[in-house]
C-alpha cells in the first residue's frame, strides 16, 4: 500500500494501522513518515516492528531504504538521477517496484528497480522522462544505482 498523505495528516497511526491490516508492503513517502514523527527512518522501523509489515521509505533525493519485517535493511540510492521535475516520481518508485516484486525480485533488486524508473520519471517535466523511455522492460536496475546495507544519514 502506498498510503494517502491527506488520511495520514488528518487520522494519523489509526489510518496507518488499517492500512497495515491489509498490506504486505508499506511505502510511505518522507512526507508520510514524518507525519508520523519527526525522523523518518525511525518511523519506519516502528512500522515495520509494530505492524509486522514490510516497509519501502521513499526518501526524495536519497532514494529509498527497505525494511522487511523479518529483518534486514538496504539503501537504494541512485547518484546519476538529474531531477528537473519530481511530478509523480514517488507513485513511479512505488509501482515500479511493486511490479518487480510480483515478478519475483527480492527487495534489494526490485526497489533499485523502482529508483531506476524514478530516475525516468525525475529527468523531465510531468510525464514527459517516461514517455518513449520503455519503461516496461526495465528489468535490471540502472548501473549507477546502489544497494548498502549502509545507511548513510
Amino acid at each position: 500500500i502506498d498510503p494517502d498523505q491527506l488520511a495520514i495528516q488528518t487520522h494519523g497511526w489509526r489510518y496507518i494501522e488499517e492500512c497495515c491490516r491489509w498490506a504486505t508492503v508499506l511505502l510511505p513517502s518522507r512526507v508520510q513518515l514524518c507525519q508520523l514523527g519527526d525522523d523518518p527512518l525511525v518511523v519506519a522501523d516502528h512500522l515495520r516492528h509494530r505492524f509486522n509489515v514490510d516497509v519501502v521509505a521513499k526518501l526524495d533525493k536519497d532514494g529509498a531504504v527497505v525494511m522487511p519485517a523479518q529483518g534486514g535493511i538496504w539503501h537504494i540510492s541512485d547518484p546519476g538521477v538529474h531531477v528537473v521535475d519530481t511530478t509523480g516520481a514517488g507513485d513511479v518508485l512505488a509501482g515500479a517496484t511493486v511490479a518487480a516484486l510480483a515478478r519475483g525480485d527480492g527487495y534489494p533488486k526490485a526497489v533499485a528497480v523502482g529508483v531506476s524508473a524514478a530516475r525516468l520519471a525525475l529527468s523531465d517535466w510531468g510525464v514527459h522522462g517516461l514517455l518513449g523511455a520503455e519503461i516496461e522492460a526495465l528489468r535490471e536496475p540502472f548501473s549507477e544505482v546502489q544497494i548498502s546495507t549502509t545507511i548513510p544519514f
